[in-house]
């Protein structure tokens, strides 16, 4: 069931969502960069907002010197865990097998930990959504996009996308033993619904319009878990608590969106 400790959950998923910790993005931006990471630290408390930018502005002078990478590719190779060079299983919407700029290597790089595990969470979910829709196989490849937290939508929450979260939330519920699917997809208590509220509008005014997105997934979650049904969606919530957040799935692969730094 439903218990305080989930509502606590949900409370604290508001500032989680689009929000990953980064924490080697001082040091990311210093090899990039060429500047102090000492300089670099102060630079993003001044300008918190645009990271990147706020680190560029250190190293770019008036004749436009550079010494860092100058492709993502370059990026990559500069920042990425070695191990990840060879992962043939991470792909990039617009480039393929590495970041399309040095922005986008630096906001992956920057948290190895925090997209080692979504991507684990991304495969989980895939594998128990493909189970639930009865469809072939699972994909293992993930790939990434980096998106814009105040215009990013997410695709797999937009009922008119194929292979959307409320397809999912269907299938779930048909496949539940002994309660009904009329009963998981009727409204939730008041007080739940209040909750739902407050963090619609707690997203909507930090991030922007993925607060209906982020609403609807933890709706479905919700309809399940208190019903004592294994929810798929729990792997999701979880992504989203690392900071990212799942944009599409299909058959060949796994979109998930990066916020950009």
């Amino acid at each position: 069931m439903w218990t305080d400790a989930d509502t606590q959950r949900v409370r604290a998923l508001a500032d989680r969502v689009l929000e990953p910790s980064r924490p080697e993005l001082v040091s990311c931006l210093a090899r990039v960069t060429c500047a102090k990471a000492d300089d670099i630290a102060s630079a993003l408390e001044i300008d918190p907002k645009d990271k990147f930018k706020a680190a560029l502005s250190l190293v770019v002078t008036a004749d436009a010197s550079w010494q860092g990478p100058t492709t993502g590719r370059e990026a990559w190779e500069t920042v990425a865990p070695t191990e990840w060079l060879s992962d043939e299983r991470r792909r990039f919407e617009r480039s393929g097998e590495s970041p399309a700029t040095v922005r986008d290597a630096v906001a992956l790089a920057s948290d190895p930990s925090g997209v080692t595990a979504a991507e684990s969470l991304a495969r989980t979910f895939a594998s128990r959504a493909h189970g639930l829709l009865k469809t072939a196989h699972a994909p293992l490849s993930v790939g990434w996009k980096f998106v814009d937290p105040k215009r990013y939508r997410s695709k797999f929450c937009a009922r008119a996308q194929a292979r959307s979260g409320d397809q999912v939330f269907a299938a779930a519920c048909n496949a539940a033993p002994k309660t009904g699917g009329d009963a998981l997809r009727s409204v939730i208590s008041a007080e739940l619904d209040v909750e739902l509220a407050t963090l619609r509008a707690s997203v909507l005014k930090r991030v922007g319009p993925i607060a209906w997105d982020v609403v609807a997934l933890v709706g479905w979650h919700i309809r399940l878990a208190s019903n004592d049904v294994d929810s798929p969606f729990d792997a999701l919530v979880a992504l989203w608590e690392l900071g990212y957040a799942l944009d599409e799935l299909a058959d060949e692969r796994i979109v998930l969106v990066a916020p950009a730094v």
